[in-house]
């Protein structure tokens, strides 16, 4: 599940502009202590990015599913992913 709507807007403002600047990193880091929301947040995030046409693939880990709680799916999961929405990475794989 995602954010309630109006929770989190700085944090999910700040991430979403990152997002759309191909001038910044790659990689956008988000930590904290564990139960303070950032699976919640990469959910929203992910959400709305894939709404824009902006996300590549993604992952998330769970305890509860087991093909989410496997960490040798991770790697085949995103290429499977970034081969379907782009045929150049596809022919490369």
């Amino acid at each position: 599940k995602g954010c309630l709507r109006g929770t989190r807007e700085t944090v999910l403002s700040k991430i979403e502009s990152w997002a759309r600047d191909f001038e910044k990193s790659p990689v956008f880091w988000l930590n904290g202590l564990a139960g303070t929301g950032k699976s919640t947040i990469a959910q929203t995030v992910s959400e709305r990015v894939f709404g824009d046409g902006l996300l590549g693939a993604s992952f998330f880990c769970s305890r509860d599913f087991e093909d989410r709680n496997n960490l040798r799916l991770i790697f085949p999961t995103l290429a499977f992913q970034l081969a379907h929405k782009y045929p150049t990475f596809r022919s490369a794989l």
